[in-house]
């Protein structure tokens, strides 16, 4: 009977490595039907200024075949634009540049950040002959940061700083116990 349930555990702990193994090797399929993309990691723009970045889809998909990405944004849709639609074909082996106009309002006060991220999901992949069989859909974001900078040339106006603040109060209770200290001297002295 102990040697039953010990053979039976075996089994189990046998066939979690195997279940283990194949999703192990099932993931590593998916990860490598994939494509690339570039973009810089931070934008600055002044307030009013408009930039136009291009995105860069580089379809690195093995084995080779066409795709079809759509791109969404996700957050900052206020401040980017697609300026040529969002849904691209993308050959194998090649980039496909994405345009896009980032905006930033002319209200926006110097130092703001804003987050932004946009999502490129593939559709569908057009290889021939794959009819019936199953296709997985891949996905990247891209995200990145807007900071809002003085326009070149122009100063930041600034506040008082804290440190001006502090010398005023010390200079106030300087004189003001300078003062008290000579009426006091002067009661002392009749």
């Amino acid at each position: 009977m102990a040697i039953k349930k010990i053979k039976i555990k075996e089994m189990k702990i046998i066939s979690l490595f195997i279940v283990a193994a194949l999703i192990i090797s099932m993931s590593g399929v998916l990860v490598s039907a994939a494509f690339g993309i570039g973009f810089s990691k931070s934008i600055n723009l002044y307030p009013g200024q408009s930039l136009d970045k291009f995105f860069s889809i580089q379809n690195t998909m093995e084995p080779s075949e066409d795709l079809v990405v759509k791109v969404s944004i996700v957050e900052g849709a206020q401040y980017i634009s697609l300026l040529e639609g969002d849904e691209f074909n993308v050959l194998a082996g090649k980039t496909v540049p994405v345009k896009a106009r980032i905006s930033i309002p002319e209200t926006a006060r110097i130092g703001s950040v804003y987050d932004a991220e946009v999502l490129f999901k593939t559709l569908s992949s057009s290889r021939e002959g794959d009819e019936g069989m199953v296709s997985f859909t891949t996905g990247h974001s891209k995200s990145f940061k807007i900071e809002v900078i003085p326009k070149p040339g122009e100063e930041v106006p600034e506040g008082i700083s804290t440190t001006w603040i502090i010398l005023v109060i010390v200079l106030v209770i300087v004189v003001i116990a300078i003062i008290w200290f000579v009426s006091k001297n002067k009661k002392a002295s009749k």
